[in-house]
């Protein structure tokens, strides 16, 4: 009887779990956690007023990684209409750009050691990141 139970119970604990191992990662979404990483550890620098030139690594770590993500296609054009699919692919790439051209003006700040740049750098890379996401990213 206690077999029983134990196997309901990890049948049931499987199941629940199996969608979260079913999502599968994509290439891009590879690239932004990069981003996502060496952003988080410029953030954390700048709250703790830890700004310092050493943060510029962080800065071309997401460069890179946005280089390579612009060259990518998000898993949402799937979802696009084919007479959109031209102008959706030209949007995200200029937003992509956009973004590397914001990195640029923080790596600037950051060597500069300026922690209000880097703080108001940091505020436009995070609209754009949320304005990005919710044009881009499938839910």
């Amino acid at each position: 009887m206690k077999l029983k139970n134990l196997f309901t119970i990890t049948v049931a604990t499987l199941a629940i779990a199996f969608p979260a191992f079913a999502e599968e990662e994509t290439p891009l979404g590879k690239e932004m956690e990069k981003v996502s990483k060496a952003m988080k550890a410029i953030g954390r620098a700048s709250k703790e007023g830890k700004v310092t030139k050493d943060l510029a690594s962080k800065v071309d770590e997401a460069k890179t990684a946005f280089e390579a993500a612009a060259k990518l296609e998000p898993a949402k054009l799937k979802e696009v209409p084919a007479a959109d699919k031209a102008k959706f692919l030209t949007d995200y790439k200029a937003s992509c750009e956009v973004a590397i051209k914001e990195l640029a003006v923080l790596k600037a700040a950051i060597e500069a050691e300026k922690a209000d740049d880097v703080a108001k750098s940091l505020e436009k890379l995070n609209t754009g990141k949320k304005e990005g996401h919710k044009a881009f990213k499938s839910e």
